[in-house]
């Protein structure tokens, strides 16, 4: 008979706490928004983040994918995720509840000085200027660039975002004593694509977003991406392929009341 050593029986309670292949569960109606799966499941994943992230460890792959059809509760539930009452059913004494940024809709995310500026703010709890705004320095290449003397090197200020989440994370003001969800809707309108054969991005959003569902920030953020059913085939073509399977929650029902509601109308 095998002895399944504690570590080991630890590390197999993790991958079926991550739900690592699951069968989605799906939403079937929104009437209670509280007590569905979904909520179970990103408070769960959100948790992990956060508990790797103590330990010095990286989960890759924790975005959740909310999708169906319009008008079926997405955003409503994407808007309800950012409220404190979201989690108070599903409290954990070890993590704390999760902060969280709603970008609703694409262009949001896509303009990344906006949301830069959104998530530093956020992540400050509004005193962004406390934050530098520069995002990086480089060497002076051309005298057509405006420069300031450091010593004895030239070097250029950038004020605008090219990795908006790297800037923040290195100014080392953060305090990363919450897990993060950015929650982005209406995903669907993202634009973009990555080509995995060239290892290129298309536009420098598309890199941010890959940095983030991998988790090559080093820190504890995970995404819950809302939008219409396509939005699984869009994050292919953004080079993001893992959560094709688990965390995939489709939302396809209604209640009887919410039924009549949309035929009516």
């Amino acid at each position: 008979m095998a002895v399944i050593s504690p570590k080991n029986l630890d590390a197999l309670s993790q991958f079926a706490k991550r739900g690592d292949k699951n069968y989605p569960p799906v939403f079937v109606e929104r009437t209670d928004i509280q007590d569905n799966n979904i909520l179970k499941d990103i408070k769960s994943i959100c948790d992990i983040v956060y508990e790797d992230f103590t330990r010095g460890e990286i989960f890759a792959a924790p975005t959740r994918i909310i999708h169906g059809a319009p008008g079926c509760g997405k955003s409503s539930l994407l808007m309800h995720v950012g409220k404190q009452s979201a989690w108070k059913n599903y409290e954990n004494a070890n993590t704390p509840d999760p902060l969280v940024l709603y970008l609703p809709g694409a262009d949001s995310f896509m303009d990344l000085n906006s949301f830069g500026h959104m998530l530093r703010e956020r992540l400050t709890h509004g005193q962004s200027h406390s934050l530098s705004t520069s995002q990086s320095t480089r060497t002076k290449v051309s005298g057509a660039i405006p420069t300031v003397i450091k010593g004895s090197c030239e070097v250029e200020h950038r004020t605008d975002y090219d990795d908006p989440v790297e800037a923040i994370v290195w100014d080392g003001l953060v305090n990363w004593n919450r897990p993060l969800i950015v929650a982005i809707d209406e995903f669907q309108t993202m634009d973009g694509y990555f080509d995995k054969k060239r290892n290129h991005a298309s536009h420098p959003h598309v890199r941010v977003l890959r940095k983030l569902h991998y988790g090559s920030y080093k820190r504890p953020i995970m995404l819950a991406l809302g939008g219409l059913c396509d939005v699984p085939d869009r994050l292919f073509h953004l080079g993001i392929t893992r959560p094709d399977s688990d965390g995939i929650h489709a939302i396809g029902a209604f209640s009887p009341q919410e039924t009549a509601e949309l035929i009516e109308s």
